[in-house]
């Protein structure tokens, strides 16, 4: 019974873990690939640390000196910054302070205010006939002192007499009316001398209360108040009829002391706009380029250095540094899962060796693109043969994409390349042209290291990139203008030109190390291996002539074979030379190597 039970467990395969949702339904849990979480994980690592290397920025120094102390040591600009040039900012301001044109109110409701103040004032003094003389002696008095209250002015008391006389009627009030619209119409200041500083430039008129503007330059057409008063005698002498010549000096008299100026300097507002056209002015900034000179040792302090070296010490990192990091590695990841996902197909990336090799690939990754921070990062070379290019251009960036492409073919090159390339952009503040020379040097290093047999394959690929680096520099300070300027231009070919030639030099090292600590056999691991003078060999051809034999000719055939093909023909040749090595232990059990003699079988 017992085995029966056990024979009976063991034909059911054990029951999956599951899990329960919401409603209790078994939900069954998703396989989890390990190769999967491995691959993004260093992704994730490797994007973590490029954006550290790109984004890093160098701490800036403080320097506590004062004016007229001497500097102990040269300074120079770690990085292209701005400083404010401030007497330039402040004479801008002032600039901006002066040009604001005047503001002056017109206002459009002058002549209505002063027909509504007269209406009220003469209905409230108007008398009906037939009041006692003493009373109306009394309220003469009182009236006269109400009426000067009530309209703000002071007239004589034959005026006052006159208005008595007709009652305070309302046809004064027309007449006054009538002499005051059109004089009010026009333009009128308390002194015209007041606009003589503006009879160039013109002031801002403001009508009051639609709030329009327009700038009037026309002062001839502006009245002083005392043109404004004489011009109501001319106006009233054509408006009061001639039955009523005793009305035209008190109704004068009262015109000339109800007219003021409609046309009134708001000092106010003029300061506003002064104040904000200052405040509006940008800062003037002059750039300090990274290794320029801002003090040398031995110079006494001045206040131009002080601006340069205050601004020097508040330049700082991003003060949300977490926001800035996150950012930063989202970019760099994106970048690099959008470019192998491009170039790759998703057979290739879920072959198991693939970790293995973006492991390669990132670290080669990591190399170069620190050797680009570190040239970036150089101070520019005060040789007047090189150019502030020249550091960069030196640099054996093709290096990576030549071991590669020794080491895992061309296309992995070509990503290789490409984020080589992208991430130059990124270290020298987008400048393309870095992209190209980076971007052509490494592809064409990969191009012609990839059918790598022999050490010299690599000189010769170094040689190449140094070759384009000539043609790519060349080409790039034609379109920059710098084809005058010969000496920078020759340091700046003879630098391009040594920076392939190293990424050759350093590659017949490289390679060789990179084939121990990754266990990956090259081509050239192949051509050592295919040796027949390799010891394992000799020792075949000793131990088990027949089996040597054979696997000669084997190799010869499928090396054939795979030129037929397409197929890498060392690599199978090589396989053959040493698909029976295993016969050596025992070669006398194996027929070819028996010849005639006894059968251990």
């Amino acid at each position: 019974m017992k085995t029966s039970s056990k024979k009976n467990n063991s034909s059911h395969p054990p029951k999956e873990k599951t899990r329960r949702d919401f409603f209790h339904r078994p939900v069954k849990l998703p396989p989890i690939n390990l190769y999967s979480i491995q691959k993004w994980s260093l992704i994730g690592l490797l994007s973590f640390v490029l954006s550290i290397i790109i984004f890093s920025s160098v701490p800036s120094p403080s320097f506590n000196y004062t004016l007229g102390q001497v500097a102990l040591q040269d300074i120079k600009a770690p990085q292209d910054f701005l400083v404010e040039d401030q007497p330039s900012t402040a004479k801008k301001k002032q600039q901006a302070f002066e040009e604001v044109l005047p503001v002056y109110d017109f206002d459009l409701n002058l002549i209505k205010e002063i027909e509504n103040k007269l209406n009220s004032t003469f209905n409230s003094l108007s008398k009906p006939a037939g009041e006692d003389s003493g009373e109306v002696a009394h309220q003469q008095k009182i009236s006269k002192e109400e009426f000067e209250e009530l309209l703000g002015i002071s007239i004589s008391d034959s005026c006052f007499a006159f208005l008595e006389k007709k009652n305070f009627a309302p046809e004064v009030i027309n007449y006054i009316y009538q002499i005051l619209g059109p004089i009010l119409e026009q333009k009128i200041v308390s002194n015209r001398e007041l606009l003589k500083p503006e009879k160039d430039r013109g002031i801002v008129i403001r009508y009051f209360p639609t709030g329009e503007e327009t700038v009037f330059k026309d002062f001839f057409q502006v009245l002083d108040l005392e043109q404004a008063r004489l011009k109501v005698r001319e106006v009233a002498l054509t408006v009061i009829p001639s039955g009523m010549k005793d009305g035209v000096k008190p109704i004068v008299e009262i015109a000339q002391a109800l007219l003021k100026p409609n046309l009134t300097f708001n000092k106010r507002e003029t300061e506003e706009r002064k104040i904000a056209a200052a405040a509006a002015v940008k800062p003037v900034l002059f750039e300090i380029k990274k290794g320029e000179m801002i003090v040398r040792e031995g110079e006494k302090i001045t206040s131009e250095h002080l601006i340069k070296l205050n601004k020097l010490s508040q330049l700082k990192t991003d003060q949300r540094p977490f926001f800035n990091v996150l950012s930063n590695f989202l970019l760099i990841f994106i970048i690099i899962a959008v470019i192998f996902s491009f170039f790759l197909s998703a057979k290739e990336v879920k072959l198991k060796r693939w970790n293995q090799d973006l492991f390669f690939i990132s670290i080669m990754l990591i190399i170069i693109t620190l050797m680009m921070r570190i040239g970036s990062a150089m101070p520019k070379p005060e040789a007047l043969f090189l150019s502030e290019d020249a550091l960069l251009f030196v640099l054996p960036v093709a290096l990576g994409a030549i071991v590669i492409s020794v080491v895992k073919g061309i296309k992995p090159a070509a990503i290789f390349s490409v984020l080589v390339a992208i991430f130059s952009l990124l270290l020298t503040g987008d400048k393309i042209e870095y992209f190209f020379y980076f971007l052509l040097g490494s592809l064409i290093g990969a191009k012609e290291a990839v059918s790598c047999n022999q050490r010299t394959t690599l000189l010769k690929a170094g040689f190449k990139v140094g070759l384009a680096n000539l043609l790519v520099i060349f080409c790039l300070k034609i379109k920059g203008g710098g084809w005058g300027e010969w000496q920078p231009l020759i340091g700046d070919l003879a630098l391009g030109f040594l920076g392939g030639v190293l990424s050759g030099i350093i590659a017949t090292g490289v390679v060789p190390l990179i084939e121990v600590l990754f266990d990956y056999t090259t081509d050239i691991k192949l051509l050592e291996l295919g040796n027949l003078n390799h010891p394992l060999l000799k020792e075949l051809v000793v131990q088990a002539p027949g089996t040597y034999h054979h696997s000669i000719l084997t190799g010869s055939l499928v090396e054939a074979a795979a030129e037929s093909i397409g197929a890498n023909p060392l690599l199978a040749k090589v396989g053959a030379y040493y698909h029976d090595i295993g016969k050596m232990s025992k070669p006398l059990y194996f027929i070819e190597n028996q010849k005639g003699g006894e059968n251990k079988h």
